[in-house]
């Protein structure tokens, strides 16, 4: 997982990789903790998609980027394009299926 400080560190990371996912967290949010574990062991399954973290409080330019309100939120990148999101209360089979999906066509042989 990579920590995300700058709005053009992000914009290279999207267009350097085919699949990212952006998860935008702020402190002393237990939902947001929780929810980010979840998420890192999901990701384990996807070695070749690049998780980056990004804490609100801190860069709120790059969350505003995004239109993101609250936290958390996972955003899911294609290519350089946002194909899914969820916030708060994130559905994990939700977020499975979407990235299983995607895999799929971007890395076929994996």
């Amino acid at each position: 997982m990579n920590e995300i400080t700058t709005q053009a560190e992000w914009e290279t990371r999207i267009h350097n990789y085919p699949m990212c996912v952006l998860f935008i967290k702020t402190e002393h949010c237990g939902v947001c903790d929780a929810v980010l574990d979840k998420t890192k062991a999901l990701l384990t399954k996807y070695p070749e998609v690049d998780f980056s973290l990004v804490h609100m409080q801190d860069h709120p330019d790059i969350s505003s980027a995004y239109l993101v309100f609250t936290a958390p939120t996972i955003l899911l990148f294609i290519e350089g394009k946002e194909v899914y999101r969820a916030s708060r209360f994130v559905l994990m089979t939700e977020l499975d299926t979407t990235i299983q999906k995607w895999h799929e066509i971007i890395y076929p042989n994996t």
